[in-house]
């Protein structure tokens, strides 16, 4: 320490103690600057995948509606029915999951409630019909079930 002494005067250790306390300033506003632009590049990505996803699941409900619909031609039925697990397994490949509904109690924050229906099993709150399916990505909800609640 006694070298550096004569090598640099007080002055000249001051501006330098100065320039690394800056440096390190520097680096960490940097480190953060990093951290919260990757955060919300995941966050944004994450919306735009949810966005993607929810303008498609009208496509899914209109060919769960003609599978459930019916039709006598087999070979129809056949091809609506291969496109759906298609379409089905993308949104699995997507990360997408179904919100289970049915036999649930009601839980508004993955369900709306549509109707209500009076129940003779005596069980309150409980999904007793899911008329449209709701999906989720990750911890985020793409679209509510809409749903059939017991009284």
């Amino acid at each position: 320490m006694r070298k550096l002494d004569a090598l640099f005067p007080y002055a000249a250790r001051s501006a330098l103690g100065k320039r690394e306390e800056q440096l390190i300033q520097v680096t960490n506003e940097y480190k953060n600057y990093r951290r919260r632009t990757q955060s919300e590049m995941e966050v944004n990505s994450i919306k735009t995948k949810s966005d993607t996803i929810e303008a498609f699941l009208s496509v899914y409900d209109n060919l769960q509606r003609a599978l459930n619909y019916g039709c006598s031609d087999e070979t129809f039925i056949k091809g609506v029915q291969i496109t759906m697990n298609e379409f089905e397994a993308v949104l699995k490949s997507l990360g997408v999951k179904e919100i289970e509904a049915l036999g649930q109690p009601f839980d508004p924050n993955f369900h709306h409630a549509a109707e209500r229906e009076e129940n003779s099993n005596g069980e309150e709150n409980m999904v007793t019909e899911v008329i449209q399916k709701g999906f989720m990505l990750e911890n985020q909800v793409i679209r509510f079930a809409i749903v059939k609640v017991s009284n």
